[in-house]
Protein backbone atom coordinates (compact mmCIF):
# COMPACT_ATOMS: atom_id res chain seq x y z
CA UNK A 1 0.00 0.00 0.00
CA UNK A 2 1.10 3.65 -0.64
CA UNK A 3 0.24 7.22 0.41
CA UNK A 4 -1.67 7.40 -2.60
CA UNK A 5 -4.11 4.29 -1.59
CA UNK A 6 -3.88 4.75 2.08
CA UNK A 7 -7.30 6.57 3.20
CA UNK A 8 -7.19 8.85 5.80
CA UNK A 9 -9.57 7.11 7.72
CA UNK A 10 -7.52 4.56 8.68
CA UNK A 11 -5.01 6.62 10.36
CA UNK A 12 -6.88 9.13 12.30
CA UNK A 13 -7.91 8.80 16.04
CA UNK A 14 -10.84 8.11 16.35
CA UNK A 15 -11.73 9.27 19.75
CA UNK A 16 -11.97 13.62 19.51
CA UNK A 17 -11.91 15.63 22.02
CA UNK A 18 -14.85 18.31 21.55
CA UNK A 19 -15.72 21.58 23.11
CA UNK A 20 -18.53 23.93 23.05
CA UNK A 21 -17.89 27.20 21.31
CA UNK A 22 -18.73 29.28 24.72
CA UNK A 23 -16.77 27.54 26.91
CA UNK A 24 -13.68 29.18 28.31
CA UNK A 25 -10.36 29.03 27.47
CA UNK A 26 -9.50 27.83 30.87
CA UNK A 27 -12.11 25.25 30.62
CA UNK A 28 -10.65 23.79 27.66
CA UNK A 29 -6.87 23.72 29.08
CA UNK A 30 -8.62 21.90 31.20
CA UNK A 31 -10.20 19.60 28.87
CA UNK A 32 -6.88 18.87 27.28
CA UNK A 33 -5.15 18.00 30.28
CA UNK A 34 -7.49 15.38 31.30
CA UNK A 35 -7.49 13.92 27.98
CA UNK A 36 -3.81 13.98 27.39
CA UNK A 37 -4.63 15.17 24.13
CA UNK A 38 -3.16 18.66 22.09
CA UNK A 39 -6.49 20.29 20.67
CA UNK A 40 -9.87 20.43 20.72
CA UNK A 41 -12.48 20.67 18.28
CA UNK A 42 -14.74 23.38 19.15
CA UNK A 43 -18.61 22.75 18.15
CA UNK A 44 -21.39 25.21 18.11
CA UNK A 45 -25.05 23.04 17.60
CA UNK A 46 -23.32 20.09 17.61
CA UNK A 47 -21.19 20.83 14.61
CA UNK A 48 -17.93 21.58 13.95
CA UNK A 49 -17.08 25.32 13.82
CA UNK A 50 -13.36 25.72 15.04
CA UNK A 51 -10.35 24.57 16.83
CA UNK A 52 -8.18 25.34 19.59
CA UNK A 53 -4.85 24.02 20.25
CA UNK A 54 -2.34 23.89 23.23
CA UNK A 55 -0.05 26.63 21.35
CA UNK A 56 -3.58 28.75 21.19
CA UNK A 57 -3.15 28.42 24.38
CA UNK A 58 -0.03 29.17 25.67
CA UNK A 59 -0.15 32.18 23.15
CA UNK A 60 -2.68 33.72 25.02
CA UNK A 61 -0.92 33.20 28.03
CA UNK A 62 1.58 34.65 27.33
CA UNK A 63 0.45 38.02 26.06
CA UNK A 64 -1.78 37.56 29.68
CA UNK A 65 -4.72 37.31 28.73
CA UNK A 66 -7.50 36.33 31.03
CA UNK A 67 -8.08 32.18 29.96
CA UNK A 68 -10.85 32.36 32.41
CA UNK A 69 -12.35 35.19 30.81
CA UNK A 70 -12.03 34.50 27.35
CA UNK A 71 -14.04 31.92 25.11
CA UNK A 72 -12.82 29.07 23.07
CA UNK A 73 -15.08 30.62 19.77
CA UNK A 74 -13.03 34.18 20.48
CA UNK A 75 -9.22 31.99 20.43
CA UNK A 76 -10.57 29.16 18.17
CA UNK A 77 -8.90 28.33 14.72
CA UNK A 78 -11.37 29.44 12.23
CA UNK A 79 -13.13 29.03 9.66
CA UNK A 80 -12.47 25.09 10.11
CA UNK A 81 -9.54 23.35 8.13
CA UNK A 82 -11.11 20.02 7.46
CA UNK A 83 -10.48 17.05 5.37
CA UNK A 84 -12.80 13.81 4.09
CA UNK A 85 -12.42 10.34 6.05
CA UNK A 86 -11.98 9.60 2.32
CA UNK A 87 -9.01 11.28 1.53
CA UNK A 88 -6.14 9.83 0.79
CA UNK A 89 -2.55 9.72 3.65
CA UNK A 90 -0.79 11.46 0.53
CA UNK A 91 -3.83 14.17 0.01
CA UNK A 92 -3.92 15.03 3.57
CA UNK A 93 -0.08 15.60 4.02
CA UNK A 94 -0.58 18.09 1.11
CA UNK A 95 -2.92 20.02 2.25
CA UNK A 96 -1.60 20.29 6.02
CA UNK A 97 1.58 21.43 4.70
CA UNK A 98 -0.17 23.90 1.95
CA UNK A 99 -2.39 25.55 5.09
CA UNK A 100 0.52 25.39 7.96
CA UNK A 101 -1.27 23.44 9.99
CA UNK A 102 -0.86 20.37 12.27
CA UNK A 103 -4.37 19.44 13.13
CA UNK A 104 -7.30 18.83 11.19
CA UNK A 105 -10.72 17.07 11.72
CA UNK A 106 -11.91 14.54 9.62
CA UNK A 107 -15.67 14.65 8.63
CA UNK A 108 -17.79 12.30 6.66
CA UNK A 109 -19.44 13.19 3.54
CA UNK A 110 -22.31 14.65 5.06
CA UNK A 111 -20.19 16.94 7.48
CA UNK A 112 -20.32 14.68 10.60
CA UNK A 113 -17.10 14.84 12.98
CA UNK A 114 -15.80 11.17 12.55
CA UNK A 115 -11.66 11.96 13.27
CA UNK A 116 -8.52 13.92 13.88
CA UNK A 117 -5.63 13.43 12.15
CA UNK A 118 -2.58 15.04 14.08
CA UNK A 119 1.31 14.99 12.88
CA UNK A 120 2.02 12.14 15.02
CA UNK A 121 -0.63 10.22 13.43
CA UNK A 122 0.59 11.00 10.25
CA UNK A 123 4.21 10.64 10.86
CA UNK A 124 3.14 6.76 12.73
CA UNK A 125 1.78 5.92 9.33
CA UNK A 126 4.72 7.47 7.43
CA UNK A 127 6.85 5.13 9.19
CA UNK A 128 4.52 2.41 9.26
CA UNK A 129 4.28 2.78 5.02
CA UNK A 130 8.38 2.63 5.21
CA UNK A 131 8.47 -0.19 7.18
CA UNK A 132 10.40 1.35 10.05
CA UNK A 133 7.10 0.90 12.69
CA UNK A 134 5.34 -2.08 12.51
CA UNK A 135 1.88 -1.99 11.44
CA UNK A 136 -1.19 -1.21 14.34
CA UNK A 137 -4.64 -2.74 13.74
Amino acid sequence: MTAQELLIETVMTKTVVTIDVATTVAQAARQLAAHLVSCVVVVEHGQPVGILTERDIAVCAAADHPLDAMSTGDMMGSPLVSVLSTDTLAHVIQHLAAQGIRHVPVLDRAGALVGLVTQSDLLRACAELAGILPRQP
